[in-house]
């Protein structure tokens, strides 16, 4: 499949001895991981009082994202067209690692100094919140951190 030929839109993986589409294989089984997250969503009591209607409603949603989930584990990437054959020496990889390596630092930074104030002050804060603070923070530096690695290299 390492041919340009051989590639399609959107892929092709291996079922048995034989190629097949990769969304042949990705759409049925991400509805029906859809339909049983639904059942479970059903059984814990988060669909609401109407079991049918809740049911529809949660494997409706959560179909597109579960055929994505499948598509990524089952395609072979040498099949994508225009998917990029070594992936990790791509610039858009190294910028990805420099900004991780950054966002990571500035979370280590910014996490210190937060137990450093949390402790002078002496407030109690919930947990929950402190670390979806955290989590927003790392994000908006990686968010920051990439586009500069990125605007740089295209100067």
């Amino acid at each position: 499949m390492n041919t340009a030929e051989g590639r399609s839109r959107w892929g092709r993986t291996r079922l048995g001895s034989r190629d097949v589409s990769a969304m042949a294989v990705s759409v049925p089984s991400g509805i029906v991981l859809a339909a049983v997250m639904g059942a479970l969503a059903v059984s814990v009591g988060m669909a609401g009082s109407d079991a049918l209607v809740g049911f529809l409603v949660f494997s409706f949603c959560l179909a597109a994202p579960c055929v994505g989930v499948v598509w990524v584990s089952v395609v072979d990437r040498a099949s994508v067209r225009g998917a990029v054959v070594h992936e990790e020496e791509s610039v858009e990889s190294s910028w990805y690692g420099r900004a991780a390596a950054g966002s990571f630092t500035d979370v280590v930074a910014f996490a210190g100094l937060g137990a450093v104030v949390l402790t002078a002050v002496g407030d109690s804060v919930d947990g929950s919140l402190v670390m979806a603070s955290v989590v927003v923070a790392a994000a908006v530096s990686f968010g920051i951190r990439y586009g500069i690695a990125a605007r740089r290299s295209t100067r």
